[in-house]
């Protein structure tokens, strides 16, 4: 969706898309402009004046390998944008089994410092609870040493916070819980038989299942149940 907005806006762009996954290429748009690549990065070719990095980096192990390739793939004066979770203000993402990183603001900065690149921050509505940065190689500020962050202990506070106020609620109505992410997941597996549905907005996911449980519409849910 990102491409096919960018396509719209520039006739010419070179617009590669890239994943792990080869299953992608079925979503990925076709036609003028647009090629896709899966499997290693270093196949991708070519030198590009912004290189998007969206809810993935903190899935990459090795950072440096990625860097690397930024420095490969990024025109001299070429943008790298970033989008993370907050862990600040998403501290349910330390549930992911599969994420290799956690990201504030501190660490963003300090993780793009350290691969020579500047950091600024994007004010967003969009994304509420999301880190936004760009940078541009070679133009990092003066180093500056690692400073501590306490970041994940208030994560884990957090979430023992709310598993005490979950665990304390009344049982006396029917439970459902709003939306199907990981913090519903993560109010499930505290209360367990005690949730009995899932609400969605999203009509695409309304009549499906999540943990075991329907996903019903705001509509077919009683006046009586506790949401």
């Amino acid at each position: 969706r990102l491409l096919r907005e960018l396509s719209g806006r520039y006739d010419e762009a070179d617009l590669c898309g890239f994943d792990v996954s080869e299953e992608t290429r079925t979503r990925f748009p076709k036609g003028k402009g647009f090629r896709f690549v899966s499997g290693s990065l270093e196949d991708v070719t070519g030198s590009f004046d912004l290189v998007v990095l969206s809810h993935s980096i903190q899935y990459i192990r090795r950072l440096g390998d990625l860097f690397g390739h930024m420095g490969r793939l990024l025109k001299p004066g070429g943008t790298l944008f970033v989008q993370v979770p907050d862990l600040n203000l998403r501290p349910t993402s330390l549930l992911f089994g599969d994420l290799h990183f956690h990201f504030t603001q501190a660490v963003l900065e300090s993780m793009f410092a350290t691969f020579s690149f500047s950091c600024s921050f994007l004010d967003n509505h969009w994304f509420p609870r999301d880190l936004l940065a760009a940078g541009r190689m070679g133009q990092a500020d003066e180093r500056q040493d690692f400073q501590t962050n306490a970041s994940i202990e208030s994560a884990l506070a957090y979430l023992d916070a709310m598993r005490e106020k979950l665990e304390s609620l009344s049982k006396d109505s029917r439970i459902g819980v709003l939306g199907t992410t990981i913090d519903a997941a993560f109010v499930d597996s505290v209360l367990g038989d005690e949730v009995a549905f899932f609400m969605e907005e999203n009509e695409e996911k309304v009549g499906g299942i999540f943990h075991g449980k329907p996903i019903l519409s705001p509509d077919e849910v009683a006046a009586s149940d506790w949401v």
